[in-house]
């Protein structure tokens, strides 16, 4: 073989190999133009891809997100995709086990989800999606009527949590070991039977909160609007709690060596004197 040969083989190997190294490219995958369900969607996605989900209801459960993945309505807004597990009882509308900060969920509501931890949404193993435009709306659960996180670190952008039910803790969010970033978010008329009506906080976690509302949540024990238990140590800035009640912390209640930093909120017309928004025990 001539020199010049062995120079035309080795280059055209190196261009093979570049080619096969090349990432693909990111794809759009439609729901239900393309696949029939969002469950289907997402399962013929890999990282970097986006789904996109037609305006409708669409009637699914345990949805598996993966890590890498844009997950859509097709406005963006959370009034034009309905996810509805129609009161199935142990179904959880969706999962996010181990997916990380390029996941992202946009423009839903989730509803009619019945499940022991996290009636909408759980999150799991380090996951740490975004989601915005995001409405949770009756769901029920034990812990987290709509949302249920342990050990993660979800990014909530414009979520809206509005009459979920725990019959312990969390009528909204609950939170153990976690530590979730809220902003513009709204916590309206949740219930608990036990303690934090809109959001409960336990076992170290530190979520941390910014211009969020707290309206007409009810919680049996502590926390109408949010309690924090365990050594957890939320950040609550320029929140407003209005109307919420609890036999203790009708806005607020930290206990079991838990310190919230507390920076211009708001109260008014909660059960308890608005003077009392936080009580520790």
């Amino acid at each position: 073989m001539s020199h010049q040969s062995r120079i035309s083989r080795a280059l055209g190997s190196l261009i093979l190999l570049a080619g096969l190294a090349a990432p693909s490219p990111a794809v759009t995958i439609h729901v239900p133009r393309e696949r029939p369900t969002i469950q289907a969607g997402i399962d013929a996605a890999a990282a970097g891809d986006t789904v996109v989900v037609a305006a409708g209801t669409y009637y699914e459960h345990d949805i598996a997100m993966k890590s890498g993945v844009t997950l859509r309505s097709e406005t963006g807004e959370a009034d034009c995709v309905t996810i509805d597990a129609q009161g199935r009882y142990s179904a959880c509308i969706m999962q996010c086990v181990g997916v990380d900060a390029s996941t992202s969920i946009t423009g839903f509501t989730i509803t009619g989800a019945w499940h022991a931890n996290g009636g909408g949404m759980k999150c799991l193993g380090g996951a740490s999606p975004t989601l915005t435009n995001v409405v949770f709306a009756q769901n029920i659960s034990d812990y987290g009527g709509a949302l249920y996180c342990s050990g993660s670190s979800p990014v909530l952008r414009n979520v809206e949590f509005r009459e979920n039910w725990a019959y312990l803790a969390g009528g909204g969010l609950y939170c153990e070991s976690s530590s979730p970033t809220l902003t513009d978010c709204r916590f309206v008329n949740n219930t608990a039977e036990v303690d934090g009506g809109g959001l409960c906080a336990r076992e170290s976690s530190f979520p941390a909160l910014s211009g969020c509302t707290f309206s007409g949540n009810t919680a049996g024990n502590s926390g109408g609007g949010m309690c924090c238990h365990d050594d957890s140590c939320p950040t609550v800035i320029d929140c407003t709690f209005t109307g919420n009640s609890a036999a203790a912390g009708s806005a607020m209640c930290c206990a079991d060596d838990s310190s919230p930093t507390v920076v211009g909120c708001a109260y008014s017309g909660n059960v308890e004197d608005d003077a009392v928004t936080a009580s520790s025990y």
